[in-house]
């Protein structure tokens, strides 16, 4: 289950109970957005989106040692899209993908800010379980 979130002023939010202490706690946060509400050039749509939800939560930017982005095929469109962003993947030991928590969340732009605010989809975890865990590791 999802932490209880909420929305604050300037678009800014608070997932309650989640503390700059907890940077050392896999979760996935799963973002309901329309891509064209996300500032910045294209290709670094994904990046953008997570930086603001992490600096604003985390107090830190996102890493591509520590964190990884699904990019959702349409992140060049317009439209709806999930944006799924697995923070602190390489923890040891590995956390099992089925039991890491699933933070949903919606983003609107408003006043050329991004507000998040709680979703709900009933099929979350299954739909998520399509994307590896902190994407797959290149081999050499």
């Amino acid at each position: 289950m999802a932490p209880n979130t909420q929305t604050t002023g300037a678009g800014s939010l608070k997932v309650k109970g989640l503390k700059p202490a907890d940077v050392l706690t896999p979760m996935r946060i799963c973002f309901r957005v329309r891509v064209e509400d996300i500032p910045g050039a294209l290709p670094d749509r994904c990046v953008i989106l997570a930086n603001d939800f992490l600096n604003r939560n985390l107090h830190r930017d996102f890493d591509r040692e520590r964190d990884y982005a699904h990019t959702p095929v349409n992140i060049r469109n317009e439209g709806k899209a999930w944006i799924i962003l697995d923070v602190n993947k390489h923890l040891e030991p590995k956390p099992d993908p089925r039991t890491v928590e699933l933070v949903p969340l919606r983003v609107k732009r408003v006043e050329g800010s991004l507000e998040y605010g709680t979703v709900h989809y009933a099929n979350l975890r299954s739909y998520t379980s399509l994307f590896p865990w902190g994407s797959r590791r290149v081999r050499m």
